[in-house]
């Protein structure tokens, strides 16, 4: 499967930051989020985001909203707009450590 995003921005022992970058008409292909994540939009987005096993669904995303997400998703995206559409995502790699939470 590809990886979540297009480049790592940022990586420790807590958190990953992705940022994914993906032109119009171009797609984001099949990928599975196996940690939770945070989703930070830096552009508007009207996305197809399909499921190995449903139908796509659009979505349209604003810039400036942040999302949660937890970990399981596997999906792809298309994005269906006429600008480049791009957001961070922080993957959190210490959700299930009791020991880190404070």
């Amino acid at each position: 499967m590809h990886p979540v995003g297009n480049k790592i921005l940022f990586e420790n022992d807590h958190v990953r930051a992705w940022l994914i970058d993906v032109g119009p008409g171009d797609e984001l292909p099949m990928h599975h989020h196996r940690l939770p994540y945070l989703l930070v939009n830096l552009a508007d987005g009207d996305l197809s985001v399909g499921t190995p096993d449903d139908e796509p669904l659009r979505r349209s995303l604003r810039a400036g909203t942040v999302e949660w997400h937890d970990s399981g998703e596997v999906h792809m995206f298309v994005n269906q707009g006429a600008e480049h559409y791009q957001n961070i995502l922080v993957e959190v790699k210490a959700a299930d450590d009791p020991e880190r939470r404070a």
